[in-house]
């Protein structure tokens, strides 16, 4: 009898500490958007951690019930749901991977892989639109531009601006305008220039240093800080000399 209740305690022993090895659910794969959330289900037949990489964690977060943004979060065994937030801002270099690990007793493994796809910088100019040779005005007040982007656009002659054509530039991105010298681009309202999202800005031109024989000129568009150029805008300039003599010109800035 001894010898039996041994057998059977050895049994035991061994089937609990099989009960207690981790068993890992099936991994997802999925292709996210920004600026979203997405809900992750999973059951857990141990204490479990689940965890993002922490060279993700400006891209991929857990939440908790107060919005709170966590690395990490740990539970006991059963069905879990987790939320996993998605950052609003873009990367425009390449695609951002997240691979969610469980953890259970000492082995863990990848359980999803999120990727949010490499984003596209756009950048768009829209000029104001012209009538008569100068620049176009509402009713209301205002400039009115076209609601069409480009990126070829001639410059007018203005009583006010002088040589200049007004835009509005629309971008998801940080961005520098490179341009020649006696390009001149500046601000128009309240949004600066070069940052994301929409501004006005007035492009002109210093004509007394135009170089002799030029007829135009071309606008830049940088990503900040890098090489990449996204867009670039072709300006030609008009022939003034049917209508202003070259004294007044030279005044122009």
């Amino acid at each position: 009898f001894a010898a039996a209740f041994v057998v059977g305690m050895a049994a035991m022993v061994a089937c609990q500490k099989e009960q207690m090895k981790p068993v890992f659910p099936e991994e997802v794969k999925e292709s996210v958007e920004s600026s979203t959330t997405v809900e992750l289900s999973f059951e857990a037949n141990m204490d479990w951690v689940l965890t993002v990489p922490q060279e993700t964690i400006a891209y991929f977060w857990f939440e908790d019930a107060e919005g709170n943004k966590l690395a990490k979060l740990e539970g006991t065994a059963g069905k879990q749901t987790v939320t996993i937030g998605i950052s609003e801002e873009p990367n425009f270099d390449n695609d951002v991977v997240c691979n969610v690990t469980l953890t259970m007793g000492e082995q863990s493994s990848v359980i999803a892989t999120y990727t949010l796809p490499k984003a596209q910088r756009v950048f768009n100019a829209f000029p104001c639109k012209i009538t008569d040779g100068d620049l176009t005005w509402k009713e209301e007040g205002g400039l009115d531009y076209s609601n069409e982007a480009v990126t070829e656009a001639t410059l007018v002659y203005n009583d006010v601006y002088g040589i200049v054509m007004p835009f509005i530039f629309e971008s998801n991105f940080n961005y520098e305008v490179v341009a020649p010298e006696w390009v001149l681009v500046v601000n128009s309202g309240e949004a600066t220039v070069g940052n994301k999202g929409t501004c006005t800005v007035r492009v002109s031109v210093n004509y007394a240093n135009v170089p002799e024989g030029t007829n135009s000129a071309a606008l830049q568009i940088k990503a900040r800080n890098t090489e990449t150029v996204v867009s670039t805008i072709t300006l030609t300039l008009p022939d003034l000399s049917s209508y202003l003599n070259w004294d007044v010109l030279e005044t122009i800035e």
